[in-house]
């Protein structure tokens, strides 16, 4: 969500798509957000998107916002709000967690938190990502210089 004017957001909705078909899954907004106009539907490259404009009297900060359906789900989201003096709030919503309070703002160590813990969990949840890393130290076993005399290094094993 980008914040254009004030308490007014530009949305895009982002789904995974396969062919014509979606997940059920839904952007709830707080109640006090009214849809301007018609979302624009439609797939692009495995997603389904929608983006629309909504009016939040009196803003986001302090109204919930959810993914419908993610509880019945093993998906996550990830909710980007830019607003419109520059902060920034990134939220990572999962089924155990399917909604949040915006706060109006985030320091830039919480949104790195987000990304990273994401990241971390990307990676320790995928068996090709960890088969990568053991081939890694499979290849590079036995290649670390070896140390000699103090002051001298020993050349990289042939």
């Amino acid at each position: 969500m980008r914040e254009t004017a004030s308490d007014e957001f530009a949305v895009v909705w982002k789904v995974s798509a396969q062919g014509d078909m979606r997940l059920g899954l839904y952007a709830s907004l707080p109640k006090p957000c009214i849809e301007k106009a018609e979302p624009a539907r439609s797939i692009e490259g495995g997603a389904y998107l929608e983006r629309w404009t909504v009016a939040c009297a009196g803003g986001l900060r302090g109204g919930e916002i959810g993914i419908n359906g993610v509880k019945s789900t093993m998906t996550e989201a990830l909710v980007r709000i830019e607003y419109e003096n520059g902060n920034t709030e990134v939220v990572r919503l999962m089924p155990d967690a399917p909604s949040f309070t915006a706060a109006g703002a985030q320091t830039s160590l919480e949104a790195a938190q987000t990304y990273f813990l994401l990241g971390v969990d990307h990676i320790l949840s995928g068996l090709d990502h960890l088969l990568f890393v053991l081939a890694l130290m499979l290849l590079i076993r036995g290649r670390w210089p070896r140390r000699g005399p103090p002051g001298k290094v020993r050349d990289w094993p042939a």
